[in-house]
């Protein structure tokens, strides 16, 4: 994470996102009940000799690089992007907020007061080697067992998450950087999907016209101030 101030001196804790190449690959119209409309993008370079030969000949057809990863995003028929077209940070302005989904990093397996958020047993008052112990699980007669769901020790992390309303607080066009209020799930250089933010989707409509914000969009053809650091160390 970095941080940014705004015009008012506030400090505001950022996530860095690299938008690494993205391209349409395919696009998908399906009848699941309904008709459907999918776009197919591919993100980053993918390694020619780790690739399967079905998956490469898909990119010959589609006529673009070897990408290492693929995602799928419904959209609307009128919507539709044509094969090979890049999609940069562009497409984002400040002030939408979007929804970002990941894969969380894994902490191995943790008891029920981290996994969970549970209380700890007395320290002292003659509790001996029970500080940590989740209690009871279940009645001995009734029900006579465990309930399924019930709240345990166990594995933690490593499980998909969704990161809803995330702010943009500033778009890179030259160097393809997304700057995201706040944190985001997964670990250092993991792969994510962004998506419009469903829940504040009324709020962005309002906004369109007059995006109210204190950092304004990097133009590119400024001093940066990120070079500026650099070269006076």
């Amino acid at each position: 994470m970095t941080q940014i101030w705004d015009k008012w001196g506030l400090r505001i804790p950022c996530t860095v996102i690299q938008i690494d190449r993205c391209q349409v690959i395919q696009i998908k119209e399906s009848i699941d009940g309904k008709l459907r409309h999918n776009i197919q993008v591919g993100a980053g370079e993918g390694n020619i000799k780790k690739i399967k030969k079905s998956l490469l000949g898909h990119y010959l057809n589609a006529g673009v690089p070897i990408k290492k990863h693929l995602a799928e995003f419904e959209v609307t028929r009128d919507n539709f992007l044509p094969v090979g077209y890049m999609i940069g940070p562009s497409y984002f302005k400040v002030g939408n907020y979007i929804d970002i989904k990941g894969t969380s990093k894994g902490k191995g397996t943790q008891g029920t007061i981290k996994r969970w958020n549970f209380s700890h047993q007395y320290f002292t008052h003659g509790n001996s080697k029970a500080h940590r112990a989740p209690g009871a699980l279940q009645g001995c007669e009734f029900p006579g067992k465990v309930f399924k769901g019930k709240k345990m020790a166990g594995r933690m992390g490593n499980q998909s998450s969704t990161q809803f309303s995330c702010k943009v607080m500033r778009v890179d066009t030259p160097r393809s950087l997304l700057y995201v209020r706040g944190s985001i799930p997964g670990a250092n250089g993991s792969m994510i999907t962004i998506r419009d933010g469903l829940k504040k989707m009324d709020k962005q409509v309002r906004q369109v016209n007059e995006i109210r914000t204190g950092v304004d969009t990097y133009p590119g053809d400024e001093e940066d101030p990120y070079e500026v650091y650099e070269n006076e160390s």
